[in-house]
């Protein structure tokens, strides 16, 4: 299972809790903030793929569970 964590800003909570959701549940949680969200959408309108945005935090996200 994959989810997104939205939250204003990423204060290490986040992403602390999103961790120990993936350990508990073996599921995939990835924290977006509000400057991700603004990445993809300028990626966007660049006319590039924001889902090699999203594979990247998916990768940190595992690398650093």
């Amino acid at each position: 299972m994959f989810g997104f964590l939205v939250s204003r800003k990423n204060d290490g909570l986040d992403i602390q809790r999103a961790y120990r959701r993936l350990d508990k549940e073996r599921k995939v949680i990835i924290c977006l903030t509000d400057e991700d969200l603004i990445a993809m959408l300028q990626m966007d309108a660049d006319g590039e793929d924001a889902t090699s945005y999203v594979q990247n935090l998916y990768r940190t996200f595992i690398d650093k569970s």
